[in-house]
Parts: C-alpha cells; structure tokens; sequence
C-alpha cells in the first residue's frame, strides 16, 4: 500500500535525494513515502528550483519498485503519477480544468498548481526502482516574483486545506493506478494523451540552440518524447531539447 510506511522530516534537503540514497544502502518497503515540511534543495525539471513555504504544501517522494515494467515503457510512470495528482486535484477543484503540462506539471487555469520529478534506476530491459517526487500547492498565498503562473489550491478556493487529507487521496489515487498499470498500457497513454495541455493548439516553441519555431504538438511517444508537428514536420524532442510557451 502506498504510503503505508512514511519516513517524515521538519526539514530535509530533498525528499528524492534522500530516497535515493537510502536506495543505494538498503531496499525500503515498496510505497514507502518520505515526506518534508520543507526542502531547501528541492528541484523541478532540468534543474529548476522547486519553490515552497514551510508547511504549507505536499513535498514527498515515494518508492516503487515496477520491476515487471520494460524499459522502453518506463514513462508510464510518469504518465500515472500525472494523472492519479490530476484526477484528485479535479475532484477538490471540480468546476475548474486541470491538465498536464508536459513532462509533468500539473496546471490549474493554466498556472502551476504541482510538478513532479522521477528517478529510474534500470536493471537490464527492466525498470528496477522508481523515485517519484512531488510538490503540491495546497495552502501557500504568495509565490516570488520569479515564479509568476503559480497557484495552490487555497488561492483557487479561499480557504485552508487539510495537508494529511489531501496526501491520503494522492496515496490512494496512486496506489490504485500502480497496481493496474501492466494491463491497461494502451489505456494509461491515451488517458495521459486526453488531458495534456495544449494538444493540437498552435504554439511557439524554442529549441536548445535558442531557435524559435510554431508548432502543435501531436502527442508523446512511448518513451515520453513530445512530439511537435511543425515547419520540418513532425519531431520528438526530449526534455532539455524545448521549451514551449515562449
């Protein structure tokens, strides 16, 4: 069970730096769940910094081990943990649209309610451990000025929240798409596919080199590429190949 086992700090540097590394000294319960009321190196994608106030929001990691998950799959993780943090972030906020930005934010009305971050460690052809890593705005009023799309789930209703209810539902959204995830592949992608934002909408985009281009976006592959159709057709670009928005 998902989150059965909880490792729990005041503060920590990271919650996947440090399941990680405890991965690398000794094998935690599958759905262990580290948890922080505050980081102070908490990452997003790429490198970028996750921002949040003390005991204010949902910061935690948790352990798996989908060792019966290919390798050429693995972004099925990835494409789980979006949705189960979709569907409950839906139900809380039900009149308002939820959708995934690739690769993975959570986007309430277009601003960033939460991201996540997962690390896989590989085994042959198979996935031998996932750390997946997620913040979640839930009681935080203000965000810096360098992070101006933000929102949480106290801006977007006007009042508090209960932390400990929310995270139960994560664990149990989570828990419930995990142990479905071998049979229902085709299913988990297309569902992915269904609330991804900006699907089909003309964008511009920049490339690593800084070249700007317009473009749609088509889908993800099975290896969690974004594919963009755009001015030399269809391309797949991995994560610090683009940007999009610009």
């Amino acid at each position: 069970m998902i989150g059965k086992v909880q490792l729990r700090f005041n503060s920590i540097d990271s919650t996947n730096k440090y399941a990680i590394e405890l991965l690398s000294k000794t094998r935690p319960t599958e759905g262990t769940a580290i948890i922080a009321d505050y980081q102070t190196e908490g990452r997003g994608q790429v490198g970028s910094i996750w921002q949040s106030n003390s005991y204010d929001n949902i910061l935690m990691s948790i352990i798996l081990y989908p060792k019966t998950l290919e390798v050429n799959n693995q972004y099925l993780v990835s494409c789980i943990v979006s949705l189960a943090i979709k569907n409950v972030l839906s139900r809380i906020l039900a009149d308002q649209e939820i959708k995934i930005k690739w690769p993975n934010d959570i986007l309430c009305e277009g601003r960033k309610i939460a991201g996540i971050l997962i690390h896989n460690t590989l085994k042959g052809k198979k996935v031998k451990s996932s750390v997946i890593g997620m913040g979640i705005n839930v009681n935080q009023k203000s965000f810096p000025l360098d992070v101006p799309n933000a929102t949480s789930l106290l801006l977007e209703r006007g009042h508090t929240f209960q932390i400990e209810e929310t995270r139960t539902l994560i664990f149990e959204e989570l828990d419930k798409r995990y142990r479905n995830i071998i049979g229902n592949i085709e299913i988990v992608r297309q569902e992915y596919l269904s609330h991804l934002y900006g699907l089909g909408i003309e964008k511009k985009f920049k490339r690593a080199n800084g070249s700007i281009f317009s473009g749609r976006i088509a889908g993800i592959d099975a290896q969690g590429f974004l594919i963009i159709d755009g001015p030399n057709g269809k391309e797949k670009f991995d994560v610090k190949q683009v940007i999009y928005e610009v």
